[in-house]
Order: structure tokens, then C-alpha cells, then sequence
């Protein structure tokens, strides 16, 4: 006997990381984790660990250093620098939507933050929410400019009702909002989560009728922790750093640092150890720097919106990974996933095999295979 064609569903809970994940907090995706499987660990993101680098690295199996997206700026473009030495605007590589609307098979995406229709390239997807990565007029957006749940709630769950629907992605973005306004742990950020723990619960009682052949994939995009500290790290406010680097772009718990012309890696880099806070650094790419900060360090020139929580830097890297559902290929995912972390790079592929798609540029490896 065949397995059934399965319908897949991906949730992206925005900042939503595995410590998160309780009986208490989010009763919802405990009872996903019990009935099918988690990373025990959580899974894992790349530095910057920032939404749009990791929701590239998710759409395009691919790693950042293929995909082109290397940060957060991805929303703001500044010529030269994104598009430019930190970046593109969006990916350059083919995606999961590209694929599976290659080989036939229907998708759907639901966005909370707009930026990812366009970052992710999921206008290739065969429907959109928001509609060409625009916000609808009138709609209820939180401090940052991004559709509240209440907002993303009715295209999310028509989507996950249609059971003619192959593949849905959705992302949530709340949970960043309230985390990094609040703190990761303030009661306003745990409220967050009770409330996008009861969306998914809706999700999953949408999908119901088709649970037998139903995979269903939550993760997140990186962690949140709290800030610390009074003053953030400002690389350029240094005169020794500005006289080795041209151009910083700051990414919360890390920066982004291009080294002048004539100045090599280790000259660079003494002097950025030299800044208050920061404690490491590699080269990302030719002449550019991935500076990290202290836990909870927060780089900024000025005002920023890491009040009180911040993700960018090794501490957020370990996501939310877990599957549940009643296909046949459920078990073998939540096995693959328990014994060895997940990399969000290995979700496009495992989307796409279960899809029956062919995914040839993708770099993550196949969960069921």
C-alpha cells in the first residue's frame, strides 16, 4: 500500500526559541512535540541569526554565503551596501516555491512581516497574503510595522483549511515585536506566546480532516535574549577600528565590519577586539568582518529597537524544530531531527522530497531520506 499524498505546512514563529516551548506557555505545540518529535536541542540558524537571512536560508535550502542574503538590511536597501558588500536584497537562488511551482504541485504563503514575500521569494508561491508584500490598508500592525496576528489569522486559516492546498509556509511575527520591546521573558513577551501558541492550535484544528496525511513543520527563526547593558557597542565610534574599517552594518548582537582597502584580516581584527564588548570575530567573506558582541550585546550607531531583547548573535542561534501529523513520513522526520539538530537549511529539501519535487541547487540535506 502507497502512502497517502501529503499536505505540508510550515509555521515560522518569529523569535519563538525551543527554551520557549512549554505545557504551561504553549500547551499547543507541547502537544505537537509529544504526539510527533522535536529537537531536543532546538534546532540551528546561522550568524547574523536575523529573520531575513534565516527565512532565506528556509526558503532556499541553501546556505547564506549561496543565497546572497546576509542581512537584516535586506528591507532597507542602501546601495552599495545592500544590494552591496553586506548583501543582497533578496535571494538569488531558485526556491522552494520556484520548485514546486516547476514541477506543479500548488503553494501558498502568509506573511506577517510584508518584507519576506519579496526576501524569501514566495511570489512565486500560487497565492500571497499580504498581496504583493503590501499591507493591506487599514490593517492592525504592531510598533515595527508588521501585521498582528489577528491580522494574518483569517488568510492562515483558510489556507490550512483548503484541502486541496499541497504546501502552506506561514510566519508569525508578534513574538519579535513584544520580545525585543519587553525582554524575552517580560510577561507582555510570554502573553505573545500563549496567544501565537492558540493560533497554531487553530492552524492544527484547520488542517484536521486531512491529519492522516498531514506533516506539519514549526519552527522558528533564531532566539530572542535580553539585552544587557546600558550603552550599545557603536564599531565606528573607535578611532582605531575606523582607521582598519570602512562601513559597519549593525545586525543586534552582531555587526557586520568591511575592512579598508590595503588593511589585512588580523589587522582588523585586533583592533575590533580592542571595542568595549565585543568578544570574537571571523571573516564572513572577503574582506568582511563578523563581529560578536557579549550575551545580550546590542551594536548600534543610535536609536534602535532592541529595547529590551535582542537576537543576532551565538546565544539566539538555537531554533524551534518540530513535526508532527499523522503521515507515514512523520515518525521518520521526528527521529532524524531528535538524534542530530536540524539546520534550517534542511527544511526546503525535506518540504520538497516529501512533495515529490525535484530540489537539485538545494544544500540542506533530505530528513526522510
Amino acid at each position: 500500500m502507497t502512502d497517502p499524498a501529503p499536505r505540508v505546512i510550515l509555521l515560522s514563529l518569529d523569535a519563538v526559541g525551543h527554551t520557549i516551548i512549554s505545557p504551561e506557555t504553549t500547551p499547543h505545540l507541547w502537544e505537537l512535540r509529544t504526539s510527533g518529535g522535536w529537537a531536543p536541542r532546538g534546532g540551528q540558524c546561522d550568524l547574523p541569526a536575523v529573520t531575513y537571512v534565516s527565512h532565506a536560508t528556509l526558503a532556499t535550502g541553501t546556505m547564506p554565503a549561496t543565497h546572497g542574503v546576509t542581512s537584516n538590511r535586506a528591507a532597507a536597501p542602501v546601495q552599495g551596501v545592500v544590494p552591496g558588500w553586506a548583501g543582497q536584497v533578496q535571494v538569488r537562488v531558485p526556491t522552494l516555491f520556484d520548485i514546486l511551482r516547476d514541477a506543479g504541485v500548488r503553494s501558498s504563503a502568509v506573511c506577517g512581516d510584508q518584507y519576506l514575500v519579496k526576501i524569501m521569494g514566495a511570489t512565486a508561491a500560487n497565492s500571497v497574503w499580504p498581496p504583493g508584500g503590501v499591507i493591506p490598508e487599514g490593517a492592525k500592525t504592531c510598533p515595527s510595522g508588521y501585521a498582528l496576528n489577528e491580522e494574518v489569522r483569517r488568510p492562515l486559516l483558510d489556507a490550512a483549511a483548503d484541502n486541496a492546498l499541497p504546501f502552506l509556509f506561514a510566519h508569525l511575527n508578534e513574538c519579535d515585536t513584544w520580545a525585543h520591546s519587553f525582554g524575552p521573558d517580560h510577561p507582555r513577551a510570554v502573553e505573545s506566546y500563549v496567544a501565537t501558541d492558540a493560533l497554531v492550535g487553530e492552524v492544527g484544528a484547520a488542517a484536521h480532516p486531512d491529519w492522516d496525511r498531514l506533516v506539519l513543520i514549526v519552527v522558528s527563526d533564531h532566539g530572542m535574549e535580553r539585552v544587557s547593558g546600558e550603552t550599545p557597542i557603536d564599531l565606528l565610534a573607535s578611532d582605531d577600528v575606523r582607521d582598519v574599517v570602512a562601513d559597519a552594518v549593525n545586525e543586534g548582537g552582531v555587526a557586520q565590519a568591511l575592512i579598508r582597502d590595503g588593511v589585512t584580516v588580523a589587522q582588523a581584527g585586533d583592533a575590533l577586539l580592542r571595542v568595549p564588548g565585543v568578544v570574537a570575530w571571523q571573516e564572513s567573506r572577503p574582506g568582511v568582518l563578523l563581529v560578536e558582541g557579549e550575551p545580550g550585546a546590542v551594536f548600534s550607531a543610535g536609536a534602535t529597537k532592541h529595547l529590551r531583547g535582542v537576537h543576532g548573535g551565538a546565544g539566539t542561534t538555537a531554533t524551534t524544530a518540530i513535526v508532527a501529523g499523522g503521515h507515514p513520513t512523520v515518525p521518520r522526520v521526528a527521529a532524524a531531527i531528535g538524534e542530530r539538530p536540524p539546520h534550517l537549511v534542511d527544511w526546503a529539501p525535506t518540504v520538497a522530497a516529501l512533495l515529490g519535487a525535484p530540489f537539485p541547487t538545494a544544500e540542506g540535506r533530505n530528513l526522510i531520506a
